[in-house]
């Protein structure tokens, strides 16, 4: 009887798909809180600015979906969650929606510094 537990082997062939296929399925899920795909809005030219993600959890959700599909598919073998995190980025860069919540959150009650060292100097 073995006294301690087989290591999975870490090689399982999964189903790679074309790399044009995975960021349609990327893109559609991006648009899924607006009920689109990517064939409603293959006409507009700049989609990019119309829609946009709303919260932090949204986005993350997206990114979450983006790197299990990379870690699972983008290879015959899984990769680990650093390089699947640097893909995602890769496509939030090329593909990826505005984030509309860095807006409210970088930008409320606050005051430009150089503003601040004026009104302390008067």
């Amino acid at each position: 009887m073995r006294k301690y537990k087989r290591k999975k082997n870490r090689y399982r062939p999964n189903k790679v798909y074309p790399v044009n296929d995975m960021l349609i399925m990327m893109v559609n899920e991006e648009l899924r809180p607006y009920n689109k795909t990517i064939d409603d809005i293959r006409d507009i030219k700049e989609w990019y600015n119309l829609y946009t993600f709303n919260t932090k959890s949204q986005e993350k959700v997206w990114r979450d979906y983006c790197n299990k599909l990379i870690r699972k598919h983008l290879y015959p073998w899984y990769i680990d969650k650093k390089h699947a995190k640097k893909e995602v980025s890769w496509v939030a860069l090329q593909v990826g929606l505005y984030s509309e919540y860095l807006k409210h959150e970088n930008y409320s009650n606050r005051r430009p510094s150089w503003k601040r060292l004026v009104e302390e100097e008067s």
